[in-house]
């Protein structure tokens, strides 16, 4: 993969998600932020906490880290109401996955969150027009996690990839995957956050 498609890509990534930070900061001082979409929310943060630790430390990061956080969060999608207890057992279970870092703990992790983004995206599809236009986020969100669990998973063969195409392709779907996600949640953002 070239260097300049990776920067390019790394560089579209952080201005979404600035401007996403600045408009949910901007929403949440002026009280217009309702409290739905949690979910969405919280990777937004986890996603902006995780760039900036990259930005910081890029040769020491753990990206055990990002594995066990954000498929943790997105596991929020199960209550209803989701309530400041979920959020306190949600740090407590990514605590204990990054500390342990079994890789069938993460991948269960990981599955289970893609389990809970299709059903979320298949609920609000089955509802009146406004909640369709938003099933497509939460699928973006769903197919973002499962190519990340696949990669996660190429990685952690014992094997030279470094020669392989097949890594190679699969690397470049994150690329385009995750901006549009992140671009949907900011065509939608009035639908989720403040209507």
């Amino acid at each position: 993969m070239t260097n300049s498609i990776v920067n390019l890509s790394f560089i579209i990534d952080q201005s979404l998600l600035a401007l996403l930070v600045i408009r949910i900061v901007y929403s949440c001082i002026n009280s217009k932020l309702k409290k739905s979409h949690h979910a969405l929310l919280t990777f937004i943060f986890l996603s902006f906490v995780n760039s900036i630790i990259y930005l910081i430390q890029k040769d020491q990061i753990n990206p055990n880290l990002s594995h066990a956080s954000v498929p943790t969060f997105f596991n929020l999608l199960i209550f209803r109401p989701v309530k400041k207890i979920h959020f306190g057992i949600a740090i407590i279970l990514s605590i204990v996955i990054f500390i342990v870092g079994n890789q069938y703990l993460i991948s269960i992790n990981y599955l289970l969150c893609i389990l809970i983004l299709t059903n979320q995206a298949l609920v609000l599809s089955n509802r009146k027009s406004e909640a369709i236009k938003l099933s497509y986020v939460y699928l973006l969100m769903g197919l973002d996690q499962l190519i990340t669990l696949v990669i996660f998973q190429m990685e952690n063969l014992k094997t030279n990839w470094n020669d392989s195409f097949l890594l190679y392709y699969f690397s470049f779907i994150p690329l385009i995957i995750y901006p549009l996600g992140l671009f949907s949640i900011h065509a939608n953002f009035r639908r989720l956050f403040l209507t």
